[in-house]
């Protein structure tokens, strides 16, 4: 026999519930185009450290040390970035031109690592691209997540920042899975 779960359909759901949020959001274009982006970048951010591992020992040779301090590199440099932005007045006042302008980023340092890991390769060029993409793959999230909850309309905040979120890490978990290879910055 079927028990009757709130969140199974539209009727019998609670106001205010998640499957009430979702529908909600799935009605506005503009949630949706930043979540898609968003999460997409959000997922390119967890993928290119898998990528780097590959790349960095098995085409350009590197130490494992040179390959761990790309990654530090990456990871300072997003968290950096994103703690900054927080705290920069420009991140509130125009937060669709800071993401722009972060995605636009994180597009030059990708093509970059894709482009100068090829033998021989420079460890402090891509020690210093990995760390353009940390701060531009990583740094927008909190960002991106105020911006998502502006265009949700009257959906709580944790509710559309939580879908976003949700999504960045499906979508980095599926990116990480086809980064892991020898291309894998032409992947992210």
């Amino acid at each position: 026999r079927d028990v009757d779960i709130p969140w199974r359909g539209r009727e019998g759901a609670p106001p205010g519930s998640l499957s009430d949020a979702t529908a909600a959001l799935i009605k506005r274009p503009r949630w949706l185009a930043c979540c898609a982006a968003y999460a997409t970048a959000g997922g390119v951010g967890f993928a290119v450290p898998a990528a780097q591992d590959v790349v960095f020992g098995e085409v350009c040779g590197f130490s494992p040390r040179a390959a761990a301090v790309a990654n530090g590199a990456f990871i300072l440099a997003g968290v950096a970035c994103g703690l900054a932005l927080g705290r920069a007045r420009i991140a509130s006042r125009r937060p669709r031109a800071v993401l722009v302008a972060s995605m636009a980023l994180g597009v030059v340092a990708l093509a970059g690592l894709a482009l100068t890991t090829t033998p021989p390769c420079s460890a402090p060029t891509s020690i210093a691209l990995m760390a353009l993409a940390g701060a531009s793959t990583i740094g927008f999230v909190g960002t991106a997540l105020v911006e998502a909850a502006a265009s949700a309309g009257p959906v709580a905040r944790a509710l559309s920042g939580g879908c976003v979120e949700f999504w960045i890490q499906g979508l980095g978990a599926a990116l990480t899975q086809g980064a892991s290879w020898r291309g894998g910055f032409f992947v992210c």
